[in-house]
């Protein structure tokens, strides 16, 4: 690995956010304001084609993962309205919920609050409880649902 995470734990390869954390560039004249920067939404890959299926006026299709972020990209302030979800390898999930950071790691749970705490070195999980437990809840439920391989 080469480069820098900056402030972010982990490389490539890590649900830290120093793996997972990239920019994203939209350039589209005329539609979106040049050198608007958004460092607040929350983006994921499984967002591109409800977005884009917004933007050009297209019906999105039932059943997907991602949301229709559409209205960041012409201005507006909205945040999504659902966690984002990551799985990297058995035995570790990652979620995203507004300021707040999820993992389970091969049975260990960890909660960060990534707006004091980018670097992701303050496990929170005992400082707030009940934070910990909804959020711990959500990753084994979505963790608990994704497809296994057949073996």
């Amino acid at each position: 690995n080469v480069g820098s995470p900056g402030p972010f734990r982990d490389r490539k390869s890590y649900l830290h956010d120093g793996g997972i954390h990239v920019p994203f560039f939209v350039r589209w004249p005329k539609q979106i304001k040049a050198g608007t920067v958004n460092e607040d939404i929350i983006f994921g890959g499984v967002d591109l084609l409800p977005t884009i299926a917004a933007l050009i006026g297209e019906p999105i299709p039932e059943g997907l993962d991602g949301e229709d972020l559409s209205a960041v990209f012409l201005g507006d302030e909205t945040l999504r309205k659902e966690p984002l979800y990551w799985n990297d390898r058995p035995g570790w999930s990652a979620m995203r919920d507004g300021k707040w950071k999820a993992h389970i790691e091969r049975g260990k749970f960890s909660l960060f609050d990534l707006t004091t705490d980018p670097s992701e070195s303050k496990n929170l999980a005992k400082a707030f409880p009940e934070v910990a437990e909804k959020y711990r809840q959500k990753l084994e439920a979505w963790e608990a649902a994704i497809p296994k391989p057949k073996k």
